[in-house]
């Protein structure tokens, strides 16, 4: 099933616009939203690459943006219910999580960070195939329905809507 693929500006809009992040944790949700798509899919949720840089995955173009105060993209007008339903379930599991917390689970011994991160000159991609392995190593897909049972016992007015059905399935099928 082909999806438009979007911006990262505008994914990180839209991680905006349901958490309140500094740069460094729209950084660490982009990685995880992209990661998760891309698992699900075999298609990028954006177009921009992930570069292994000294604090972690960083998406350049977002970082430079953000560094510069202009940040303040639209969001995008053409975001799929599967689109929607990714970038809710990953805020919902990582929005909670400091910016160095984020840090510390893309730093594990071994994953792709580690791998692609040359010292604080170089900037190498970390592949979107290999981004697979750190939603693997969280357990991520095994989490999902202990992660819906501790949101729903926990009063949370931002708690996102369910995950569509179809969603549901797949992860559950994987």
């Amino acid at each position: 099933m082909a999806m438009p693929t979007l911006s990262a500006h505008q994914v990180a809009a839209e991680i905006r616009s349901r958490v309140n992040a500094d740069k460094m944790k729209v950084q660490k949700l982009l990685y995880f939203a992209q990661a998760i798509h891309y698992a699900e899919t075999d298609q990028p949720l954006f177009v921009e690459k992930v570069k292994a840089w000294k604090d972690g995955p960083v998406v350049p173009d977002v970082w430079q943006a953000d560094r510069k105060n202009t940040t303040w993209w639209d969001r995008p007008e053409e975001v799929t219910e599967f689109q929607t339903a990714i970038l809710d379930w990953t805020v919902a599991e990582y929005g909670h999580l400091s910016p160095l917390q984020l840090r510390a689970l893309t730093h594990r011994a071994g994953g792709p960070w580690e791998r692609h991160y040359a010292g604080p000159v170089t900037s190498n991609e970390i592949p979107l195939a290999e981004m697979i392995e750190d939603i693997e190593h969280l357990g991520i897909k095994e989490s999902r329905e202990e992660a819906q049972r501790i949101r729903a016992s926990r009063p949370d007015p931002f708690n996102p809507p369910p995950l569509p059905d179809e969603l549901v399935a797949h992860l559950l099928n994987r």
